[in-house]
């Protein structure tokens, strides 16, 4: 058997050697590949660099390592530089995605920061479905995820949260249904019952004080009934509104409204017999309780009260 005469043996003999050890020990040929970088020529250098960054990226997963070779081939290896910085550039954006990911699910996750990394890496459904929980009006956008096998139930249920934030419930609970969310199709199914349930109060509180208002005749001094349920109704909202700010709005609406309608009322003459007194006193109280339900739903406080009146104040 005779041997190649040194002189005439391939430079990239030991490149070759090296590479065909990788697969059953990546790391020890990522390291021999940059000692071999240091003695051979440019173009076998270059390659064993290259070669040497991917081996830590694809079999070792271990960005970092992959930056000294990098790196090296952008200083000393004009050639090869463009396909370096490209991979180095994808370094950077996965570090910043995993930041990125980590900061998606905190509570406090900024909408504008979301957005600005949904517009950087478009493709990924993370920060899409976070942002549709952040932005409601960015339901639309998980449109064509809603499709996909393994992330098309999590699309579902943020559209169908988004939709909830929004009013649309119709859609939410069509949302839910198609994810298979029971849960959240019994909710959304709730709401949207107490939503026609609202449209209907404020109907009926329309009707009967658009049925009132021709007999309407004598609007001051004010009807007796206002004069003493008005400042009954001051003096309870300024008692009320220190302990229950977040019932503020909510209880001036629901004063003023019943107010106004008592008003209305008494502004008109008084029913002659028996059973019009009967039939106007239970419409006026129908009236009251369909206002007070529609006020209540407006400002989102069915469930608030609920839960108080089922488990106590807390």
């Amino acid at each position: 058997m005779s041997w190649p005469h040194p002189a005439l043996a391939s430079p990239w003999a030991p490149y070759d050697e090296i590479m065909s050890t990788a697969k059953a020990a990546p790391a020890e040929a990522a390291a021999a590949l940059i000692r071999l970088a240091d003695e051979a020529d440019d173009a076998v250098a270059a390659e064993a660099l290259w070669q040497s960054a991917r081996l830590s990226l694809d079999a070792l997963h271990d960005p970092r390592r992959a930056l000294i070779p990098l790196r090296r081939l952008i200083d000393g290896h004009p050639a090869s530089a463009a396909r370096a910085r490209r991979a180095l550039a994808w370094i950077e954006a996965q570090g910043s995605m995993d930041r990125a990911e980590a900061a998606l699910a905190l509570p406090t996750a900024d909408p504008a920061q979301v957005a600005a990394w949904v517009a950087r890496w478009p493709d990924w459904p993370a920060a899409r479905l976070r942002l549709a929980e952040l932005r409601p009006e960015a339901a639309a956008a998980l449109d064509d995820l809603t499709g996909d096998e393994i992330l098309g139930w999590r699309a579902l249920r943020a559209k169908g949260r988004a939709l909830t934030a929004v009013g649309d419930l119709a859609g939410a609970l069509a949302s839910y249904e198609a994810a298979g969310d029971t849960t959240g199709a019994a909710l959304a199914r709730r709401r949207l019952w107490m939503q026609r349930a609202a449209w209907a109060a404020w109907g009926l509180v329309a009707a009967l004080a658009l049925l009132a208002l021709p007999r309407a005749r004598r609007w001051w001094p004010p009807p007796t009934a206002v004069s003493y349920l008005g400042p009954v109704a001051l003096a309870t909202l300024l008692m009320a509104m220190p302990m229950s700010p977040a019932f503020a709005p909510a209880l001036i609406s629901l004063a003023v409204g019943a107010v106004a309608l008592i008003w209305l009322w008494g502004a008109g003459p008084p029913p002659r017999t028996s059973t019009g007194r009967w039939l106007t006193a239970a419409a006026r109280g129908l009236a009251m309780a369909a206002l007070a339900y529609a006020i209540v739903h407006h400002f989102e406080l069915v469930e608030v009260l609920w839960h108080t009146l089922k488990y106590g104040p807390e």
